[in-house]
């Protein structure tokens, strides 16, 4: 599964949060960090999208993670996060297969259809 996190702040803000961030510890050994990105276009501020990859089956675990490492991060005014979860395709056929329907897949993780 993979976990996406937007994180939306001031720019003025931008050396803080860049101090914070250098202070944060890796995430535990199940979570997997595959990409950090920034929008080149501060217009409207910054805005920063990251992806973590996690096992489905610790699923909770990980998100429960995320939430406290946001919540503990972004605690600056004017700083704002939300997730995405999304489940690999492959996965969600598999249960699927199984004879899982697609709603309860995705009710499962969470996911609005």
């Amino acid at each position: 599964m993979v976990r996406i996190g937007f994180l939306s702040f001031p720019v003025e803000l931008a050396e803080k949060l860049g101090d914070a961030y250098a202070e944060l510890h890796e995430p535990p050994d199940y979570i997997t960090i595959t990409g950090v990105y920034l929008n080149t276009d501060t217009e409207d501020g910054m805005h920063v999208m990251a992806f973590y990859e996690f096992d489905d089956d610790r699923a909770d675990e990980a998100r429960d993670y995320l939430d406290q490492r946001y919540a503990d991060f972004c605690n600056a005014p004017g700083a704002e996060y939300r997730f995405e979860d999304w489940i690999n395709t492959q996965n969600l056929l598999a249960l699927v297969h199984d004879g899982m329907p697609v709603k309860d897949v995705l009710e499962s993780i969470s996911i609005s259809i």
